[in-house]
C-alpha cells in the first residue's frame, strides 16, 4: 500500500474516532454496536471503491501491453515476459488486503503466484475484470489443487481441478466471469518459437505473435506463403539470429494432408531432419485447425528465378562468376546431403530456379550479388530407408514438367525413380545457369520457347525428346545449345564455365541410368511385378550420383587463384548469339515431331529383333506402316512389339502358306542399301523425287502413294520412321452374332435407359457393328483382298516383308459413325470386352491394349481409360495423379458433349454410369456434369465454357419433368471445352461458393439446384481473345445482359516473379440475373459464361453479394 494510500485510509477514519471520544458513560452498548456497524459498512465501502480502482489500473496496463495478431486482427496476443513486468509481488499483495483472506493466508497465496508460477492466471483473472472476492478465491483454489500457469489453457479436461470452473455452478455472475476468463485466456497462449518445439498445435482460439502479415503471397502446389514479421519476444529460433533478429519469416499454409500425396506436412518432416547452410532454414510446424502452416527462415533475396529476371544481362567478372559458382556448389554439396542423410535418404524430386531462395544482406542487394542460395520446398520430398531396387512404384507427384527427368514419365529400368532424379533437374538449371551468365534472360526465354510447349499447352516442355517408339534421347535443342556454348570463348578448356558445362553434359543430362546389382538381384532381372514398358537409351554415358557430381565441383572450385580460369575478361558485346537450333531452312519444310500438321503420317519400318546370325526360314514379320502424328494425347498411339501373341496364334491354327508366290520386288540403289535393323531408322524424302522413282521402284510407289495424305509441297521433306514391330496374320471371321438396338420414343426407354451401366457391365462381351450406318446393316464384311507387300531379301537371312499400315483403331472405331452417337460413348467404357467390326478389320479391346486382325497391338494413353474393362480402375489404382485425373474427366465431357443424339434430352442421361463411377472414383459428390470434393474439383468442373468452334450454346428443352441448372454443361446442345489452368498454380477461392452438395447428405434440394454464390463488378463487358489478359467466353453472346453481369471468383492466378495484387489473374464465372418467377420472389442468378479477368479491372474492394445461381 502507498503511502498516499494509508493517507487516505486514515483520513477517512476520523470521524469515527472523534465519535468514540464524545461519547458519554450512559450511552448504551446498542448505540455503540450500531456505531461500528455504521463505520465498517462505510470501510467495506471505500475498499470496494479503492479495489476497483486498483483493478481497473492494472487491467488497463494489461490491455496496453496485448498486440493484435496481425494474422488473424479478431486476436490479440500478450507478448513473452511483459507478465513479469506487469505481476510484481507488490502489486498481488496490495490487492489482496482487500479480500477476506488472513494474513497468513494472503502470504501463502502471494508466495503461489510468484513462484509457481500464477502470474499469468493473475493476469488473466484481472482481465477478465473479476472482484476481489473472486481472484482470492479462484487464486486459493488453484494453490490448493497446484494449478498454476503451465497448466492453461483451461479446457473440459481440466477445468474439474478447479471449483470456480466447475460447470455446474449456477451462479448467472459467477458464470458470466468464469466464461470470460475462458475467452480472454487465449490472449496469453501466443506460442514462442524455439529450436526445441519445432511442432506446434494449437487451438483455433488461439493467436499467432505476428506484427506483421503480408496478404499478397506466392502461391506454389502445395500451399500459399506469405512473409510475416514476429514480435521480438518470440524469437528465440536461432533463424532469427542468423537473419539479425528482424523477426521476418515465410509462412506456408498448407494443403491439408489428406488432400495432397507428400505436401507441406511431409516438407515440414524433412527440413525437420535436414540441417545445411544452402537448405532453408525450418523454424516450425503449426496445427491449428482448420490450417496448418509451415514457418520457415524468410528469404529476403527472392528466388533465382526472380534472380534472373531483375538481372537481365549480368555483368561479368572473375569474382562475380566465382561467387555464383560457389553457391552452385554449396547447393550440389546440399543435394549430395539430402541423398546421403544418415538416418534414410531422401530426393527432393522438384528442383527449379523457383525453389533455389536467395539470403542477402543489404550491401549485396544493393549490387546485385548473388548472396546464398538455399534449396527450398520440400514439399515432394521423399524418405527411403530401403535400396531404391526395392522400392518400385516410387513417384514423385506434381512436380514442375519442365525440369523433370525422364524416368518420371517412362520406364528406363527397374530402379523407379532414384537419387539420380534430382542430378537431372539441377543439371537442367545449371545450364540454364550458364545460359543466363553468357546471353541473359533474353536467350532464356528463348531457349525455353525453342523446346515448344506440351500437349496440353501448360507449361515448356522438358529437356529430353518424347520418345519415338521405345528410344528416349535428351531434346534436339538442348543438345545443339550445349554444343554452340562449348564453341563460346568463356567455355574452352580450363575454363570454369567450360568445365562446368561439361559437367553437365557428361555426367547430369544423361538418360541412361546404370543397372546395379542390389541385394542378390539385378534390375535387369525379371520380377513378380506386372512388366512394364522400358525404353532404350544411349548407354554409352551414365547419369551420375550427387557425390560424383560434388566431386567435379570440387575440383572446379580448387582454381580459387587464378581469375582467368573464371572469366577471361575479354569483352562480350560482340558476342555471337544462340541460334535457333530447330531444323527448319528457307523454302523447305520439315515434317517432323515438331512441325507436322494433324494427320500427317509418319511410316515406320519394322523388323524381329534377332536378326544378328543366319537361321532357318520362319514366318515373314512385316513392317511398313503409317500412323497419324501425334497431336494431343488422345492421337497418340503407340505399337509395341508383341510376337510372342503373334506367334502363339500361328502355332495354335492351321493356316496354310503365309503368302503367296509374288515376283521379285524392283528396287532403286537408295533402297537396296537401306538396314531396317539399326535404330533409331529414318527415311527422308520429297514428295518430287518419290514420284520421280516410283515408276521403276516398288518401295519408292509405296512411299509415294503413302505421302498424298501429306498435304504439303513437293519439295517439302516427308520423313519416315521406324517406330515398333507387328506381325501380320490373314484369318476367318469367327462365325458371331450381333444384336443392334436403337432407343425410339415412348415405349419403357425411359425406365431402361438408367439400367445401362448394369446391362453393359455385366455382359461376357460386346459386339459393336462399327461399320454400320443403321439397324439393319449387315456387319459381317468379306474379308479384304491381300494387302500390298514387298519382300526385301537379305543374304543369309529371312526376307523381310513390307506392307501397307491398315492398324487404325481411331478412324476405324473412335471416329466410325456408331462412335459419334452419345449412347455408345458410356457403353463401350462400360463393357468389359468389345470386339469391334469395321471395314478394314476386326479389333479387339479388353482393356490391355487393342488387339487387330493382322495381329498388330496398339496402346493409346486415353483410349486405355475408356476401354478399361473395370472403369475407371486404371484412374484409381493409384498410378494416376491428381492433375492426370483432372485433365481425363475434362477431356471425357468435350468428347461427349460433341456426340449426337436422337433425342437431345438424353444427353443429361446416357452418361450417368460413367458419371456415378467417376464421383465414386474422385471420392466426390456431384451430379450434372460437375464434382465437388471439397477441394477444387467444384471449381474445376464448372469452369467450361463454349467450345471454340461452337458460334453459341443452346438449351435443351428438358420440359417440366426434368430441371438442369444453367450451371450445367448437360443444359445445352453443343460442344464444350474447359478453361486451360495451370495444375497446381491457382489459389482456390472456395469461401466465394458454396456447393450445391454441401448439405452431410450429398443430397440437392427439389427443384432446379441452386449454387451459392458471391457477385462481383468489373469494368470489363467485352468478350475479349484467348491471348488478353482478359478472356471472356459468354456461353450465348446474343442473351447477355452487358450492364447486368457479374462475376464470381473461382481462384487467383499469381504472375511469375511478382505477388502484386494488381498483377493476379482470376479465373471467373460470369453470371447475370434471371427473370424473377414471381413478384417478391428472391434475386436468382444464371451462368452465361466464363474465363479470366485481371484484378485490376474486378471490384474488389466494394462488398460482394450473395446470391443464388441456378
Amino acid at each position: 500500500m502507498t503511502e498516499h494510500e494509508r493517507k487516505l485510509r486514515g483520513i477517512l477514519r476520523l470521524p469515527m474516532l472523534a465519535k468514540v471520544f464524545k461519547r458519554g458513560k450512559g450511552q448504551s452498548n446498542k448505540t455503540n454496536h450500531e456505531a461500528d456497524k455504521t463505520e465498517n459498512d462505510k470501510r467495506s465501502k471505500t475498499d470496494h471503491r479503492l479495489s476497483e480502482g486498483e483493478i481497473s489500473h492494472l487491467d488497463g496496463k494489461i490491455s496496453c501491453a496485448l498486440k493484435v495478431d496481425q494474422l488473424d486482427k479478431a486476436k490479440n496476443f500478450m507478448p513473452r515476459g511483459c507478465i513479469d513486468t506487469l505481476i510484481t509481488e507488490d502489486i498481488v499483495a496490495r490487492l489482496l488486503t482487500f479480500s477476506a483472506l488472513s494474513k497468513d493466508e494472503s502470504s501463502n497465496v502471494v508466495k503461489y503466484v510468484m513462484d509457481a508460477p500464477a502470474k499469468k492466471i493473475f493476469a488473466i483473472a484481472i482481465h477478465s475484470v473479476c472482484t476481489i472476492p473472486q481472484l482470492s478465491n479462484l487464486l486459493n483454489q488453484c494453490m490448493q489443487s497446484n494449478f498454476c500457469d503451465t497448466d492453461l489453457p483451461i479446457t473440459d479436461e481440466n477445468r474439474h481441478r478447479i471449483a470456480s470452473f466447475d460447470r455446474m455452478n449456477k451462479e448467472h455472475e459467477f458464470v458470466r466471469w468464469t466464461n470470460k476468463f475462458e475467452d480472454y485466456q487465449w490472449d496469453f497462449e501466443a506460442p514462442a518459437f524455439s529450436n526445441d518445439e519445432p511442432d506446434i498445435t494449437l487451438s483455433p482460439k488461439a493467436p499467432l505473435p505476428f506484427v506483421h502479415f503480408e496478404k499478397d503471397g506466392a502461391t506454389g502446389g502445395f500451399g500459399a506463403v506469405h512473409k510475416v514479421i514476429v514480435h521480438e519476444a518470440h524469437r528465440g529460433h536461432s533463424a532469427f539470429h542468423v537473419s539479425k533478429n528482424t523477426g521476418e519469416a515465410a509462412l506456408k499454409r498448407m494443403d491439408r494432408p489428406e488432400h495432397v500425396e507428400g505436401g507441406s506436412l511431409q516438407e515440414a518432416q524433412a527440413l525437420k531432419d535436414l540441417s545445411h547452410k544452402h537448405i532453408i532454414e525450418f523454424i516450425a510446424v503449426i496445427h491449428k485447425e482448420p490450417n496448418n502452416y509451415l514457418m520457415l527462415r524468410w528469404a529476403n533475396g527472392g528466388d533465382l528465378q526472380n534472380y534472373w529476371e531483375k538481372n537481365p544481362a549480368p555483368r561479368l567478372s572473375a569474382s562475380f562468376v566465382k561467387s555464383v559458382f560457389t553457391q552452385f556448389h554449396g547447393l550440389i554439396h546440399a543435394l549430395n546431403y539430402i541423398h546421403t542423410f544418415p538416418d534414410g535418404t531422401y530426393r527432393h524430386t522438384d528442383i527449379k530456379p523457383a525453389n533455389i531462395l536467395r539470403i542477402v544482406d543489404s550491401h549485396e542487394l544493393q549490387n546485385g550479388q548473388i548472396g546464398i542460395l538455399k534449396i527450398s520446398d520440400l514439399g515432394l520430398a521423399k524418405k527411403h530407408t530401403k535400396p531404391t531396387s526395392l522400392r518400385r512404384g516410387t513417384v514423385a507427384r506434381a512436380t514442375t514438367y519442365r525440369y523433370q527427368p525422364p524416368e518420371a514419365a517412362y520406364e528406363l529400368t527397374q530402379e523407379g525413380i532414384g537419387r539420380r532424379y534430382d542430378i537431372w533437374s539441377m543439371g537442367c538449371v545449371m545450364l540454364e545457369l550458364i545460359i543466363w551468365l553468357l546471353h541473359g534472360i533474353k536467350a532464356l526465354d528463348e531457349f525455353s520457347a525453342w523446346r515448344g510447349k506440351d500437349s496440353h499447352n501448360r507449361d515448356v516442355n522438358p529437356f529430353f525428346k518424347p520418345p519415338s517408339g521405345d528410344f528416349l534421347e535428351v531434346h534436339s535443342v538442348v543438345s545443339s545449345i550445349i554444343e554452340q556454348l562449348l564453341e563460346d570463348q568463356e567455355c574452352q578448356a580450363n575454363t570454369a564455365m567450360g568445365d562446368l558445362l561439361r559437367l553437365i553434359k557428361d555426367k547430369m543430362l544423361v538418360v541412361a541410368l546404370k543397372n546395379v546389382k542390389r541385394h542378390g538381384r539385378t534390375l535387369g532381372e525379371p520380377s513378380r511385378e506386372p512388366k512394364q514398358r522400358q525404353y532404350r537409351t544411349d548407354s554409352s554415358r551414365i547419369r551420375a550420383y550427387s557425390g560424383e557430381v560434388l566431386e567435379d565441383m570440387d575440383k572446379i572450385m580448387g582454381h580459387t587463384d587464378d581469375d582467368s580460369y573464371w572469366f577471361s575478361g575479354q569483352c562480350r558485346d560482340n558476342t555471337a548469339l544462340l541460334r535457333d537450333p530447330r531444323p527448319l531452312e528457307p523454302n523447305e519444310e520439315l515434317v517432323s515431331d515438331e512441325s507436322t500438321e494433324p494427320g500427317s503420317p509418319t511410316i515406320g519400318i519394322i523388323t524381329a529383333d534377332d536378326d544378328e546370325a543366319p537361321r532357318q526360314p520362319q514366318p515373314p514379320i512385316p513392317a511398313l506402316y503409317i500412323n497419324g502424328q501425334p497431336d494431343s494425347l488422345n492421337d497418340r498411339w503407340e505399337f509395341p512389339l508383341d510376337n510372342n501373341f503373334a506367334a502363339h496364334v500361328l502355332e495354335s491354327r492351321d493356316v496354310g502358306p503365309w503368302f503367296p508366290s509374288k515376283s521379285r520386288t524392283r528396287l532403286c540403289g537408295t533402297c537396296k542399301s537401306y538396314d531396317f535393323t539399326t535404330f533409331p531408322f529414318a527415311i527422308s524424302d520429297t514428295k518430287s523425287e518419290l514420284e520421280k522413282n516410283q515408276a521403276t521402284c516398288d518401295f519408292c510407289n509405296m512411299r509415294w502413294h503413302l505421302s498424298k495424305t501429306v498435304d504439303k509441297p513437293s519439295n517439302s521433306i516427308i520423313r519416315f520412321e521406324r517406330e515398333g514391330s507387328v506381325l501380320k496374320l490373314d484369318g476367318n471371321h469367327p462365325p458371331v452374332l450381333a444384336i443392334c438396338r436403337g432407343p425410339g420414343a415412348g415405349g419403357d426407354f425411359d425406365q431402361e435407359a438408367p439400367k445401362m451401366e448394369t446391362i453393359f457391365s455385366s455382359a461376357y462381351c460386346v459386339l459393336s457393328a462399327s461399320s454400320s450406318y443403321g439397324q439393319y446393316d449387315g456387319f459381317l464384311m468379306k474379308p479384304k483382298q491381300n494387302r500390298d507387300y514387298l519382300i526385301f531379301e537379305r543374304e543369309g537371312l529371312s526376307p523381310l516383308y513390307i506392307c501397307r499400315f491398315i492398324d487404325d483403331f481411331g478412324n476405324d472405331v473412335l471416329h466410325s459413325n456408331l462412335s459419334r452417337r452419345g449412347w455408345a460413348f458410356q457403353e463401350r467404357a462400360l463393357a468389359r470386352r468389345t470386339v469391334y467390326f469395321t471395314n478394314a478389320q476386326i479389333y479387339w479391346e479388353c482393356g490391355n491394349g487393342v488387339r487387330c486382325q493382322s495381329l498388330a497391338k496398339m496402346n493409346n494413353d486415353l483410349a486405355s481409360f475408356l476401354g478399361d474393362p473395370n472403369f475407371p480402375s486404371k484412374l484409381s489404382d493409384g498410378s494416376s495423379r491428381r492433375g492426370e485425373k483432372i485433365l481425363f474427366y475434362e477431356d471425357l465431357y468435350c468428347q461427349y458433349s460433341r456426340l449426337d443424339f436422337t433425342r437431345k434430352t438424353d444427353r443429361a442421361v446416357a452418361i450417368l454410369g460413367l458419371e456415378r463411377r467417376l464421383i465414386c472414383d474422385l471420392q466426390a459428390r456431384g451430379g450434372f456434369g460437375v464434382f465437388d470434393d471439397g477441394r477444387s474439383l467444384l471449381q474445376h468442373s464448372l469452369l467450361w465454357k463454349r467450345g471454340k468452334e461452337v458460334a453459341t450454346l443452346t438449351r435443351i428443352d428438358f420440359g417440366s419433368n426434368r430441371a438442369i441448372p444453367s450451371w450445367s454443361w448437360m443444359a445445352y446442345n453443343e460442344g464444350i471445352d474447359f478453361l486451360d489452368l495451370p495444375l497446381g498454380d491457382v489459389e482456390w477461392l472456395r469461401e466465394e461458393i458454396i456447393s450445391p452438395w454441401a448439405d452431410p447428405s450429398g443430397e440437392v434440394a427439389q427443384g432446379t439446384p441452386e449454387i451459392s454464390i458471391l457477385a462481383r463488378e468489373f469494368t470489363t463487358r467485352r468478350e475479349l481473345t484467348e491471348d488478353s489478359a482478359d478472356s471472356i467466353v459468354y456461353d450465348s453472346p446474343d442473351r447477355v445482359q452487358r450492364q447486368a453481369v457479374r462475376c464470381v471468383l473461382m481462384g487467383k492466378i499469381g504472375n511469375r516473379g511478382t505477388s502484386k495484387k494488381q498483377d493476379l489473374i482470376y479465373c471467373v464465372l460470369f453470371v447475370q440475373p434471371q427473370k424473377k418467377v414471381a413478384p417478391g420472389s428472391a434475386e436468382t442468378y444464371e451462368r452465361i459464361g466464363a474465363g479470366f479477368l485481371a484484378a485490376k479491372v474486378i471490384d474488389l474492394d466494394s462488398p460482394s453479394v450473395p446470391v443464388k445461381l441456378r
